[in-house]
């Protein structure tokens, strides 16, 4: 079962604003960050200076507060945009989930409740402009030939929203007193929909550390906290995302020998039911 993003983000906001130690700062941005030898300052917009014991960047894989650390990221550029709506359809989807590709293109229908569906179309920029300028009626047509007509006829109910598909590596997930979590450390393709599980992961990895620390009355920017966060959180996400990475590349690669090596893996996968169940297990864990 798939849940909205924004109903993720709007229970977590109402979870955090009731809390009595948590202080919102709203309509503002960081402008400047200032590391000294043992502090680190933050100076925002509207001219507050905030001293934090730890700074936490969790701005998406495009952080600005990661670049201000002076951290830099591995950035993989696709060549691709991701289209996502949502669309009512006349067939009962039956809640499966589908993902397939084509050449040059990658599909996906994610039920939603009821007879809706959140469409997902990849494809080169300029295609899907292209979509993206339809009117409604003649953008609906085309979901309902591109997806083969698997749920009869379509109706986009929500905005068209556009995503440049671009992952992202920090080349450190930690520097003085402060640290990356979220897209802001690790900023996946989607395509096995692990992006958010590693930003959960970061999350739970580094409040693990803190509580610790802090029960114990140490230092929670400590060098030597911060640095077993950056070899777990690495652990955890290094080779999946190198491995992913290698995925897309074989699924989207067109090229005639890619596309040899691809029909016969698919072949030899066909073959083997406990390698196919692995893979399920793996790609269903935690999502």
């Amino acid at each position: 079962h798939l849940v909205a993003n924004q109903a993720i983000r709007r229970a977590a906001y109402e979870a955090v604003r009731t809390c009595s130690d948590v202080h919102l700062l709203c309509d503002t941005q960081v402008r400047a960050i200032q590391s000294g030898e043992h502090e680190i300052k933050l100076v925002l917009q509207d001219g507050q200076v905030l001293q934090p014991r730890l700074l936490v960047a969790a701005d998406s894989r495009f952080s600005e507060t990661r670049r201000m650390l002076g951290i830099g990221a591995q950035m993989k550029d696709f060549g691709k945009s991701m289209l996502v709506c949502r669309m009512n359809h006349e067939a009962d989807h039956q809640q499966v989930a589908w993902e397939w590709f084509g050449y040059g293109q990658t599909l996906a229908l994610l039920p939603l409740n009821g007879k809706q569906s959140s469409v997902v179309v990849t494809l080169p920029p300029r295609e899907i402009e292209q979509l993206q300028q339809l009117d409604p009626q003649a953008f609906a047509r085309e979901m309902e030939s591109l997806f083969a007509h698997r749920l009869g006829n379509m109706e986009l109910v929500s905005e068209r929203h556009v995503y440049p598909l671009v992952g992202a590596y920090a080349r450190r997930l930690t520097t003085h007193r402060a640290a990356l979590i979220g897209d802001a450390a690790v900023g996946m393709h989607p395509v096995t929909a692990h992006g958010f599980n590693f930003g959960l992961g970061s999350v739970q990895r580094l409040s693990r550390l803190l509580l610790e620390a802090h029960q114990l009355n140490r230092d929670i920017g400590s060098i030597a906290l911060l640095a077993r966060y950056e070899r777990q959180q690495r652990l955890a996400t290094w080779p999946l995302y190198q491995a992913t990475n290698l995925l897309v590349e074989c699924y989207t690669n067109d090229h005639l020998p890619m596309r040899l090596l691809r029909g016969a893996a698919l072949r030899a996968a066909q073959q083997l039911a406990p390698l196919k169940r692995g893979i399920a297990r793996h790609l269903t864990a935690g999502n």
